[in-house]
């Protein structure tokens, strides 16, 4: 005779159990994207900075060229950093509320304001930077 399949012979809160293991193996996940996308960014923002830096002032092109470069990764940034956090939201606020240890983990950080400083104050100020040198070149 063949076993039965290992879904029937689970019992319900195994199964509930995994799922919600899923759920955070998928939380974490995203969140590491969205720091290795972070990490891209500060480091492709940095080298454009130190590359418009090195320019001499009188090759105005390419310093006008750089910041508006600056100003599409920059909102790039901006625009992936949302989408990634608002997942991570979903993931938080819709499916791990059934744990009380995983949302005490995801509500552990929630008075720190991180969220907001790398969807928000990040991106803006960068941008507001690469403005103020295209307005220098």
């Amino acid at each position: 005779m063949s076993e039965p399949a290992k879904e029937e012979t689970e019992c319900p809160k195994c199964r509930a159990r995994n799922d919600r293991d899923f759920k955070w193996d998928v939380f974490k996940h995203i969140d590491s994207i969205r720091e290795g996308r972070t990490n891209f960014f500060l480091v492709a923002e940095a080298m454009m900075i130190t590359a418009y830096m090195a320019l001499n002032p009188s090759e105005d092109f390419l310093r006008v060229t750089i910041g508006i470069l600056g100003l599409i990764y920059t909102g790039a940034w901006f625009f992936i950093s949302l989408r990634q956090s608002n997942r991570l939201d979903y993931i938080g606020k819709e499916e791990l509320l059934n744990s009380s240890f995983l949302l005490g983990v995801v509500k552990a950080g929630k008075s720190i304001p991180g969220k907001h400083i790398m969807n928000y104050v990040l991106p803006v100020s960068t941008f507001v930077f690469w403005i103020v040198l295209l307005f220098k070149a």
